[in-house]
C-alpha cells in the first residue's frame, strides 16, 4: 500500500498538525511523503485547483492518485499508507463521516 508521491499539506500554525507531520515524517521509513506547508505557493496552488475551500481546509489534506482526504480521512489513509501495524487504524474507515469528524 506504499505510495510515493502523496501529497500532505498541512497546517504550519496548527500544534496538532505540525505534530503530526512530525510523527508521520519518523515512520516515513520509504519516503512516501511529501510535506507541503499551507503557505506555500504551490499549497495555495493546490488547494485552488481542487477547488477546496479555505473553510474546509483547517489542518491535514492528504492528496494522492487525483484522491484528496481532508481531516481524520487524511489521518487514516496517512497511516494506512505506513503500512505495517498501522493498517488496524483502517477500521475507523467503517465509521460514519459524521462520526469520524467528531473524533477528529
Amino acid at each position: 500500500m506504499r505510495n510515493k508521491g502523496c501529497l500532505i499539506i498541512f497546517n504550519e500554525s496548527s500544534l496538532h498538525a505540525n505534530r503530526f507531520v512530525r510523527f508521520l515524517s519518523k515512520k516515513d521509513k520509504q519516503d512516501c511523503f511529501v510535506y507541503i506547508p499551507n503557505t506555500s505557493n504551490l499549497a495555495r496552488l493546490l488547494i485552488e485547483r481542487n477547488n477546496i475551500k479555505r473553510k474546509d481546509f483547517k489542518y491535514i489534506m492528504l492528496l494522492t492518485n487525483n484522491t484528496i482526504y481532508l481531516h481524520f480521512d487524511a489521518v487514516i489513509e496517512s497511516l494506512l499508507r505506513l503500512g505495517s501495524i498501522w493498517i488496524v487504524i483502517g477500521v475507523l474507515k467503517i465509521l460514519p463521516k459524521m462520526i469520524r469528524s467528531n473524533l477528529y
